[in-house]
C-alpha cells in the first residue's frame, strides 16, 4: 500500500457539522458558516438567529381591537348622522332625488362598514402547512427557500414574514394596519382594498353633498334675510308715513 503525504488528507472538524432543520440530515460544511442552504430540501438555516421575547403582546393586541371597535363605532356615527342631516333637505327637493342618493348612500356605507369588517376580522393569511423535520417525510426540493420560523416554530417560505403583534406568520405580508387592527395579507388584501376604494368614494360624495345642502341652506337663509329686511324696511316706512300724517293734522 502506498503512502500518501499527510498534508493530502483532510481533516473535517466537529465544528463544520450541522444539521439542517428541514430534513434532518448531517450537512458537512467546508467551513464554519452561520447560514447554509441544504442540498436536499433546499431549506436555508441560520445559526444566529434566536427567539426574542414579544413583551406586550396582549396589550397591543387588545388596544389594536379596542381601536378597531371605536373607529367602528365612529363610521357608523358619522353615517348615520349625515344621512338625517342631509336626507330630508335632499328629499324636500324632491322625492326621486332623495329615495336616488338614500340608495346611494346605502351601497356606499354597505360596502365601506363590510370590507372594513372583513379586512379587521378576518386572518391575513396563514401559510400551508409543510412536512419538515425528517428525512423519508421531506422529498428532493420541498423546502426549497424556506426558513425556520423560531416564533411559530414551523417553515416560513420566502413569502411569508412573522408579524409580532399579531403573533403569527402571515402569508404575503404587507404590512401591519394599526386603523384595522390586523396585518394586510393573501386573505385579506382585496378587503382592505376594497376598504381604501370605498373609503375614499364616500368621503367625496359625503362632503358634495354636505357642501350642496349648505350651499342651499345658506341660500335659503339669505333669501329670508332679504324678506325680513325687506319686512323691516316697509315697516319703518309705513311708520314714517303715519308720523307725518300726523304731523300734518296738527
Amino acid at each position: 500500500m502506498a503512502d500518501f503525504p499527510e498534508e493530502q488528507f483532510i481533516t473535517v472538524n466537529e465544528d463544520h457539522e450541522a444539521t439542517c432543520w428541514g430534513c434532518g440530515l448531517r450537512l458537512l460544511l467546508p467551513s464554519h458558516a452561520p447560514i447554509f442552504k441544504c442540498g436536499w430540501c433546499g431549506a436555508i438555516t441560520n445559526q444566529n438567529t434566536s427567539k426574542c421575547e414579544s413583551k406586550g403582546f396582549w396589550w397591543r393586541r387588545l388596544r389594536d381591537r379596542c381601536f378597531v371597535c371605536v373607529l367602528l363605532v365612529f363610521m357608523l356615527f358619522v353615517i348615520s348622522g349625515g344621512m338625517w342631516a342631509v336626507h330630508p333637505i335632499l328629499f324636500s327637493i324632491s322625492y326621486f332625488c332623495g329615495i336616488f342618493h338614500f340608495i346611494i348612500s346605502m351601497i356606499l356605507s354597505v360596502t365601506t362598514l363590510s370590507s372594513f369588517s372583513l379586512a379587521a376580522f378576518c386572518c391575513a393569511g396563514m401559510p400551508p402547512s409543510m412536512q419538515w423535520g425528517s428525512f423519508p417525510a421531506v422529498r428532493q426540493g420541498d423546502l426549497e427557500n424556506y426558513t425556520f420560523c423560531h416564533y411559530c416554530s414551523k417553515p416560513k417560505s420566502p413569502r411569508t414574514h412573522h408579524c409580532r403583534s399579531c403573533g403569527m406568520c402571515i402569508l404575503d405580508m404587507d404590512h401591519h394596519c394599526p386603523f384595522i387592527g390586523n396585518c394586510v395579507g393573501a386573505a385579506n388584501h382585496r378587503h382592505f382594498i376594497l376598504f381604501l376604494i370605498s373609503a375614499v368614494i364616500s368621503t367625496i360624495y359625503g362632503c358634495d353633498g354636505n357642501f350642496s345642502c349648505f350651499a342651499k341652506i345658506f341660500a335659503k337663509l339669505l333669501e329670508i334675510s332679504k324678506e325680513a329686511q325687506e319686512v323691516r324696511g316697509r315697516k319703518i316706512l309705513d311708520t314714517a308715513i303715519i308720523v307725518l300724517e300726523l304731523i300734518h293734522i296738527e
